[in-house]
């Protein structure tokens, strides 16, 4: 069977708790800052050192006049290419490694980048879900003082790029007990669990066992979804809250 090609690869390095300043990286063994790495096929110490014109990082294996130069992380961080492995293996077996800097995990990043997208692309399509009732509440908690005043375009406008700017905002905004609240309520009218009568003036329940009127709205610009809210979870509502919780999660089942 042939052996499989090593696959060579980029590699990133960041320093540690120097973030967005330049750090030169010891490239050479001082007396104040030794570079040493035990061998342990040799047993013993070696000194290790870093120069573009070597093959090795151990110093007694150098042959000729070494090309030494500086090691810089510019901006906190550095790119080794897949070409030069002399750098990539001077740096993995450095002392320095995990004290003045650290490997980045590229694949590690990409997978929490997509992981990242794929949660805000969820979170949107939530909020492509509200009504308008839902929205009108939740923009209150995100969106700056006045939206109130804006049409019912402009707010839905304002409000998807609110949420596409900041979806862990919206994302906390959605956890507020009273906007959840708001969603099951929504959810059991959507359900038809409960329905609307007399010209809509009047929410009633509509589920096999109740089918008493909730509430009377004052007048129709109302918001129904909050008024419904509040008086399900006021002690004349309760059993009436129970009762659609319980109607709801059977539908799911």
């Amino acid at each position: 069977m042939p052996i499989a090609a090593r696959e060579y690869k980029s590699k990133k390095y960041e320093s540690i708790g120097e973030d967005g300043i330049s750090l030169r990286i010891a490239h050479k063994s001082t007396r104040s800052h030794p570079l040493m790495h035990f061998d342990e096929k040799l047993g013993y110490e070696r000194e290790l050192g870093y120069s573009r014109n070597q093959k090795s990082i151990f110093v007694d294996e150098w042959k000729g006049r070494p090309t030494v130069d500086p090691i810089w992380m510019e901006e906190g961080g550095i790119i080794v290419e897949a070409e030069n492995q002399t750098l990539q293996k001077f740096l993995e077996i450095t002392p320095d490694n995990g004290v003045v800097f650290r490997l980045v995990d590229l694949a590690a990043i990409a997978e929490e980048e997509v992981n990242v997208m794929l949660r805000d692309n969820e979170l949107m399509n939530q909020a492509l879900e509200l009504d308008i009732d839902q929205i009108q509440m939740i923009a209150k908690v995100i969106l700056p003082r006045g939206s109130e005043k804006l049409s019912a375009k402009e707010l839905k406008r304002d409000f998807y790029l609110k949420v596409a700017e900041s979806p862990l905002s919206f994302q906390a905004a959605m956890k507020d007990p009273q906007i959840e609240l708001h969603s099951l309520v929504t959810n059991f009218i959507t359900a038809k669990l409960i329905t609307f009568r007399n010209s809509k003036k009047e929410a009633w329940m509509n589920t096999t066992e109740r089918k008493n009127k909730l509430v009377v709205f004052e007048n129709l610009s109302v918001n129904k979804v909050g008024v419904i809210s509040d008086f399900l979870i006021s002690p004349e509502g309760t059993d009436d809250m129970k009762a659609l919780e319980v109607c709801f999660n059977d539908l799911d089942e």
